[in-house]
This record gives C-alpha cells, sequence and structure tokens, in this order.
C-alpha cells in the first residue's frame, strides 16, 4: 500500500502551498497521539483546504522518523499554524512551504514545532538535482 501523499492525494485537489510533517516514534503512546492529531485535523479543516494523509510508521525520504503528512493551500497557512500550537502537544511538528528547491524548503525556508529531527539533506540535494 502506497502512503504517500502525493500517490494517495486526490487528482483535484489542486494547487499545495505547504506541507506539514507530523512525527512520532513507533511507542503506542507516541503514535497513538500522531492518529488522534491526524483524525481531529481532518475533524477540523475542509478536505478541500487540507489533505490529510495516512501514518507512514518508518522513516521515509529526508524524515527520520515516522511521520504523516497534510497538504495545505497558502490560504489555510495561519490557520494551520494557530491550529497547530494549541494542539500538537509533545509531538514534533514541521511546516514548509514548496518552493521547488527541497533543501531550502526543509531548512532555511521551514518552521519547526518542537526539536528539529536530523534530517537527511543529502537525500533532498538528490531530489533537487533530478
Amino acid at each position: 500500500m502506497d502512503l504517500i501523499n502525493s500517490k494517495i492525494r486526490p487528482k483535484d485537489f489542486g494547487t499545495i502551498d505547504f506541507d506539514v510533517h507530523v512525527y512520532y516514534n513507533n511507542e503506542e503512546v507516541s503514535r497513538g497521539q500522531a492518529l488522534q492529531l491526524r483524525d481531529l485535523m481532518k475533524a477540523d479543516f475542509k478536505p478541500e483546504d487540507v489533505f490529510v494523509g495516512e501514518l507512514i510508521d518508518f522513516p521515509i525520504g529526508p524524515h527520520p522518523l515516522p511521520m504523516w503528512e497534510a497538504n495545505l493551500r497558502k490560504e489555510s497557512l495561519l490557520e494551520m499554524i494557530s491550529w497547530l500550537m494549541a494542539h500538537r502537544g509533545e509531538l514534533v511538528v514541521l511546516v514548509h512551504a514548496l518552493s521547488g528547491n527541497h533543501v531550502w524548503d526543509h531548512t532555511a525556508g521551514a518552521m519547526f514545532f518542537g526539536h528539529v529531527p536530523p534530517l537527511n539533506i543529502e537525500f533532498l540535494r538528490g531530489i533537487s538535482k533530478k
């Protein structure tokens, strides 16, 4: 089963301006908190404004921890940031623009809530060269 948002997001979703990555570990408590936050996000945001993906229980791409991802338009960004501040609890969250420069998006252009996990920047450099 492919869990990556780009593979499961409806084709008619439209333009995506920002990604949200919610990190967790596979301990029952952390994964449960991530699942609760995901379900709450799905309930609080319209599906045409925010696409909320599935939990990915293993590190993937530049992300060193299990995570789930949401995609949104710029019109939803301020509401999303406020919502994350109120609801993320102890979970680590990355919010970044989709500028086309993957390295910048995940480093200088990124906003983290919680500690900054060690992203695989070499993976991102490889994407940028393609």
